[in-house]
């Protein structure tokens, strides 16, 4: 059973899933998994699941070969959308049970990296996404990660980025929402606005810039070639972005990526496309954006977009089971 769990103290929410424990990753070093069909090839489709959203060309039949991009649920979701929320006491502490979506966009149905075009329609993808989503009133957060599959599935090379929705708004998203409030507060100017405009002044930190975007290694950046793309115009709802945006988009991060790819011989990269909560009027404070992260140190995806970690096991059982070992360690008494 799924379940988020507030720590009292940083009032940072914890989800329980029990898959994780059976979703291993390999160690360091290890056997990756293999697969004896790749599930999101063409032809494979029942392997992926039934399709929520497709690109597919004229007349081809849903959940059958024929398409450019699939969204599927994923198969072991870290939280599921069946089910009313329920937000509890116990005692001194609250909870709440697993309910949100977690969704897989299958960004081509070839392996291997993708085009300006596909990520453009991939960016796509998640604004449809966001904007059917976003109807479910128990939903408060939504985060797009891609370029995860050498951590959560290694023998898995098929491209395709992950979207999860959540009932809470994360601490590592509402750290950043108060940042924000608070720099628009004194200000009275977005932040992001006024790095960019900065940023392209200054220029020691600008990598490129499209018609669209500026990609900016940030100031305070939390990992080494770690990379922010800012839009040009200020906006905070991802959703709302329109077409020509997320066209200039997919040709700012294919570059981007091959410039990772060429400076640190190719690891893979996390990118994650940030947009504003969902039940939060931030529109002046806050400006979408992508991040991107070489993977250079062993991290899941969708626990680094969120800052919620991620526990297959309940401190309960943890605790009852290092009870028994001290007990079989004692001996009879």
């Amino acid at each position: 059973m799924r379940e988020l769990r507030k720590d009292l103290v940083t009032g940072r929410w914890v989800l329980f899933n029990p898959s994780r424990l059976q979703e291993p990753r390999p160690r360091p070093g290890g056997p990756a998994r293999t697969f004896e069909k790749c599930p999101f090839c063409p032809g494979n489709e029942s392997l992926a699941g039934r399709e929520i959203y497709a690109v597919r060309a004229e007349g081809s039949a849903p959940d059958g070969p024929g398409w450019s991009l699939r969204v599927v649920p994923n198969r072991v979701p870290l939280l599921g959308v069946e089910g009313h929320l329920e937000r509890r006491e116990q005692g001194i502490y609250d909870r709440m049970n697993g309910i949100g979506a977690h969704e897989v966009i299958i960004e081509s149905p070839q392996h291997g990296p993708l085009s300006a075009a596909d990520l453009a329609r991939s960016f796509r993808a998640f604004r449809e996404r966001c904007l059917d989503l976003r109807r479910d009133q128990r939903l408060r957060h939504l985060v797009m990660v891609r370029g995860c599959a050498g951590r959560e599935a290694p023998a898995l090379e098929h491209p395709y980025a992950q979207v999860l929705a959540t009932p809470v708004v994360p601490i590592a998203a509402r750290e950043t929402l108060f940042g924000a409030r608070r720099y628009f507060d004194y200000h009275e100017r977005c932040p992001w606005c006024d790095i960019l405009d900065f940023e392209l002044e200054d220029r020691r930190r600008l990598i490129l810039e499209t018609d669209s975007f500026a990609a900016l290694a940030p100031y305070a950046s939390r990992a080494p070639f770690e990379i922010l793309l800012v839009p040009r115009e200020h906006g905070h709802d991802f959703g709302a972005a329109p077409d020509g945006v997320l066209d200039d988009l997919g040709a700012a991060l294919e570059r981007v990526l091959d410039l990772v790819s060429r400076a640190l011989g190719g690891p893979p990269c996390l990118t994650f496309v940030r947009t504003a909560p969902l039940r939060e009027r931030c529109d002046a404070e806050f400006h979408w954006h992508v991040e991107v992260v070489p993977e250079l140190f062993a991290d899941l995806g969708v626990e680094r977009a969120t800052g919620i970690p991620v526990n297959g096991t309940l401190p309960e059982e943890a605790a009852a089971y290092l009870r028994r070992l001290e007990t079989q360690k004692k001996g009879p008494s």
